[in-house]
């Protein structure tokens, strides 16, 4: 459903399973290893917030991985064909595509002493150095590769920061503690004398960001402890800016504190009891953060008691068993007890969950092809329903200013679009396209039925005829 979701080696991995490395049997490319290497170095060697040159990049590998490797290897089949060309054949079986109607935003506003405390935290995550996972940077003699690897988790550090503030202000609150804690050890063990250091993790940790393992992440950062150093082997600025930032985790985590209001929950629980569509039918509610899936589960179980059940990556497989029973309509131990899901993106694959028709996407994923993996759950052929509902909420202009978050999606959904054909034109090819235009299309109808396929001249209108055709795979041996 999702081939490509990050670079070019999502499709390499994919391929392998049927392909050797470097002795593959597609035409004119023997060693698929090299080949995607080579794509890939092209790749990183422009910054994704140049967003103009790293486009033109994506284009130029997507063309590259059409012409050479994907056009012998893969068939796109869309809704739109598959309504067109074989209508007859669903009228018959009693199948059909449910509609989806335009997606609905969800807005919630804040009180001015809550604005300023939220703009106060971004301004403060601003000024927050990361010191405490950039410690390379401050080495008086240190090799220029490791202090790129270590802005990169700084960057990262502070991208979770404020997806977590995005959330929700529990989240928020608790990576506050968590960071606190971290930056509290780290001053103590240099005042000891002794440091030590992980250099070569930058890639987990923005794996695990993406997954929203944040456990994990803390793991990496604290645990694997591969060098040791001296203090005296940094500059004195050091520990000067640990403390700076420091007083900066301090500040924010009393500012927050204090705030026992949250508009986000308030306003979802406010359109949860007076929402048709929301009161009438099962919901499932996803989110990136574990902490906000616990949450949602505490505060809406005080509003719609039994009826919510919350699934993470912590729920035991009696938890995923009750959601099999309440929500695939094909198992046999039919239930209906649970009518409010909320769970992280583990469940956005590989389960049936049609036995609802309204997603609910608390936050935005930072890979935005999530979002139709999500609708995917429920947004089935076999589906009873005749209509899918999707509501969004979306960052605040504030938030999304400081990580950039449109950007990195405009980036990933050009680099899906572009690899893998026109059906997943969500962005115009050719078109500088704005943040505002990209969020409107997610926000789209047209993204969430199916990609966002255009009309195209299908093949299938030559497939679909009286005549039995036989394709004879590249490298078939009678």
């Amino acid at each position: 459903a999702t081939p490509l979701n990050n670079t070019p080696f999502d499709i390499l991995s994919q391929i392998k399973l049927f392909q050797k490395g470097h002795n593959s049997t597609i035409p004119n490319v023997r060693d698929l290893d090299k080949f995607f290497s080579g794509l890939q170095k092209k790749l990183k060697s422009v910054d994704r917030k140049e967003i103009k040159n790293y486009l033109k990049i994506v284009r130029e590998n997507s063309l590259t991985i059409r012409e050479n490797i994907l056009k012998y290897l893969m068939v796109r089949r869309t809704r739109t064909e598959v309504l067109k060309y074989f209508k007859k054949d669903l009228q018959q079986q009693r199948l059909k595509f449910p509609e989806v109607a335009e997606p609905r935003r969800v807005y919630y506003q804040f009180g001015a002493q809550l604005d300023k405390i939220f703009m106060r935290s971004i301004e403060l995550i601003k000024n927050f150095k990361y010191t405490r996972y950039m410690p390379l940077l401050y080495l008086k003699n240190t090799d220029p590769q490791e202090v790129t690897g270590q802005r990169n988790l700084g960057r990262f550090m502070r991208i979770l920061l404020v997806k977590r503030l995005e959330s929700s202000f529990h989240a928020f609150k608790m990576t506050l503690d968590r960071f606190i804690h971290s930056y509290d050890s780290f001053i103590k063990m240099l005042d000891k004398g002794t440091i030590y250091i992980s250099k070569k993790h930058s890639e987990k940790i923005y794996e695990a960001l993406e997954n929203d393992d944040l456990s994990r992440i803390m793991e990496l950062v604290e645990q694997d402890k591969v060098q040791k150093y001296e203090s005296g082997d940094f500059s004195k600025s050091f520990r000067e800016h640990l403390k700076e930032d420091m007083d900066i985790l301090l500040e924010m985590k009393k500012s927050w504190d204090e705030v026992q209001v949250d508009p986000k929950i308030d306003q979802f629980k406010s359109i949860l009891t007076k929402d048709k569509i929301l009161k009438e039918n099962k919901l499932i509610i996803f989110t990136e953060s574990k902490e906000t899936a616990e949450y949602l589960d505490k505060n809406l179980r005080e509003e719609f008691g039994g009826q919510v059940l919350s699934f993470s990556s912590k729920s035991s497989a009696a938890v995923r068993e009750t959601i099999i029973d309440n929500y695939d309509p094909k198992h046999k131990n039919y239930k209906n007890d649970i009518r409010i899901l909320i769970t992280t993106d583990i469940l956005a694959e590989g389960v049936n969950l049609h036995r609802s028709n309204v997603v609910i996407n608390y936050d935005i994923p930072w890979n935005p092809t999530r979002i139709l993996q999500r609708v995917g759950r429920v947004n089935r052929v076999d589906t009873k329903f005749d209509d899918i509902y999707v509501y969004n909420f979306f960052p605040s202009i504030q938030g999304n200013n400081e990580i950039k978050l449109e950007e990195a999606a405009i980036a990933k959904i050009q680099a899906f679009h572009d690899t893998l054909g026109e059906d997943a034109q969500y962005l115009t090819e050719g078109e500088e396209i704005t943040s505002h235009e990209l969020f409107n299309r997610l926000n789209s109808k047209k993204l969430l039925e199916e990609g966002g396929e255009v009309e195209e001249d299908s093949e299938l209108k030559y497939h679909y005829c009286p005549v039995i055709t036989w394709t004879i795979p590249i490298g078939y041996r009678f």
